[in-house]
């Protein structure tokens, strides 16, 4: 697909996860489910040639999934969370108040915008139910609906060497990164 879009004359393809997590927004994949463990020598295999530059586009993937061993070994990097971080909001037609982009066709929000005024949801449907928010964690959204055995979930909008200005001079993201992450994410 990469050297497709190459072809076309695009400057950027954006790739998204297709995975299923036990939300109504699986359905858009119809039949389509990749597994875990089936993505990750994937997502190795590009990223490295990412880096290595051999495409003449920009490239942004999601990582989706690191080993228990490795998060644990680097959580303030793998553990970014749009929610925690309070970093973006999305308002939905409806006056849904999101911040989670994993919860898109779900009840969850955080608040309502509807004649003027934010209503915050105090109910079990506000999306930051059941996070810690002062801990750096895999993916709470996507991990309370599925088991990944060895691997856990990433935020899906967690992509390392994205080249854009939020990600690396304003959020400083790759800063958290280290030699051994990259290393480790090789091996």
């Amino acid at each position: 697909m990469i050297r497709f879009a190459e072809t076309l004359g695009v400057q950027q393809i954006n790739f998204h996860d297709l995975f299923k997590v036990g939300i109504p927004m699986d359905t858009w994949t119809g039949n389509f489910a990749p597994q875990p463990h089936e993505w990750v020598p994937v997502y190795s295999e590009i990223s490295q040639k990412v880096r290595d530059k051999q495409f003449s586009i920009s490239v942004r993937l999601p990582q989706c999934f690191v080993t228990k061993s490795e998060f644990a070994c680097n959580p303030e990097f793998y553990g970014y969370c749009p929610v925690k971080m309070g970093e973006r909001v999305m308002v939905h037609p409806n006056g849904t108040i999101r911040i989670c982009s994993n919860l898109i066709c779900t009840g969850y929000g955080v608040a309502r915008y509807h004649h003027r005024q934010i209503d915050w949801d105090a109910s079990s449907g506000n999306e930051l139910a059941g996070h810690d928010l002062e801990r750096n964690t895999p993916c709470t959204n996507r991990g309370r609906h599925r088991k990944y055995g060895d691997l856990v979930p990433l935020c899906f909008s967690f992509k390392p060497d994205q080249e854009e200005f939020v990600w690396q001079n304003l959020l400083g993201w790759d800063l958290y990164r280290t030699t051994e992450d990259d290393d480790r994410a090789l091996s």
